[in-house]
């Protein structure tokens, strides 16, 4: 949520090189921009390993699941 990725690991100097930004302005700042696993969730967009993993809602994450379902449980009452 602090950078809305899917996903965000620190790591220390075992990335490798190639598409690698270092920082000119923060000494030993380094980013790499991989993609994250899983599927992109229709509702938030997040890519996530949990999407597909619900019968009822296999589009969205889990995450998204738990709302969907709190939503609906609101419409019942």
């Amino acid at each position: 949520e602090v950078s809305i990725v899917s996903e965000m690991s620190i790591m220390a100097d075992d990335f490798g090189t190639e598409g690698v930004y270092v920082s000119e302005e923060v000494a030993g700042l380094c980013v790499a921009v991989r993609l994250a696993p899983g599927t992109k969730c229709e509702r938030c967009w997040i890519r996530s390993t949990t999407v597909g993993e619900h019968a009822d809602h296999p589009e969205i994450c889990s995450r998204c699941l738990a709302v969907v379902k709190s939503i609906e449980a609101t419409q019942e009452s």
